[in-house]
């Protein structure tokens, strides 16, 4: 016949693990997620730069999610939630999002992989992530940081610009050859030198993006 044991109730946010010695009751652990201040920072500036809405999906009971997003300050929190489950919701949003709106899914887990490969963009966490998710992600961070999404953000803010540049200079650059080939006689010297500061500038002009991701 098994022995039931009357163990703490336990009120606070976190995974509880019991511990027995032999067959009699010792107390229990109480494990729970440090939130990293850099994660904090980070999420507050997608709010007030972009007006993102953050979802947190998560495993973890409700009463541990819900204190974590609290801290967070999640704009909707899901709980108990199974792979599948998570995929599912996914799904959900991105079926009303709007055309302009892009889905950005962050995750480190192997539970996360199909969910990273579904995402508009998938990040996923270099030194912590599993191979799974590092292979279904668009992105690897480096660093288990996530202020690393704001460097992200800015690099691919900067190359947009460097390539829209770009291609102006080279629009003006047929230009000048269209103007120089009405007249042959300058056409070889001032099309190759013409060229030449082109290249030049292109390449000054992308230096910026380059300075982002040293």
């Amino acid at each position: 016949m098994q022995k039931k044991l009357l163990v703490d109730e336990i009120n606070e946010p976190g995974t509880v693990v019991y511990v027995c010695v032999g067959r009699e009751y010792a107390g229990y652990v109480l494990v729970q997620d440090q939130v990293k201040e850099e994660a904090k920072a980070t999420l507050t500036w997608l709010k007030e730069k972009y007006r993102a809405i953050l979802v947190m999906l998560t495993g973890d009971t409700e009463k541990t999610g819900r204190a974590v997003g609290r801290e967070l300050h999640m704009d909707y929190v899901y709980t108990d939630l199974l792979p599948e489950d998570k995929l599912e919701q996914l799904e959900d949003f991105m079926s009303i999002q709007g055309e302009a709106e892009k889905l950005v899914c962050v995750g480190d887990g192997i539970n996360d992989a199909p969910m990273l490969a579904r995402a508009d963009i998938g990040i996923a966490m270099g030194n912590l992530g599993s191979e799974a998710a590092i292979e279904a992600a668009d992105v690897i961070l480096v660093k288990d940081d996530l202020h690393g999404i704001v460097a992200l953000m800015k690099i691919a803010k900067e190359t947009l610009r460097s390539v829209s540049q770009n291609i102006t200079i080279c629009s003006i650059y047929k230009d000048t050859c269209v103007v120089y080939g009405s007249y042959w006689i300058l056409w070889y010297v001032g099309s190759n030198l013409v060229e030449m500061v082109v290249v030049i500038l292109a390449v000054i002009n992308s230096a910026g993006v380059a300075g982002y991701t040293a």
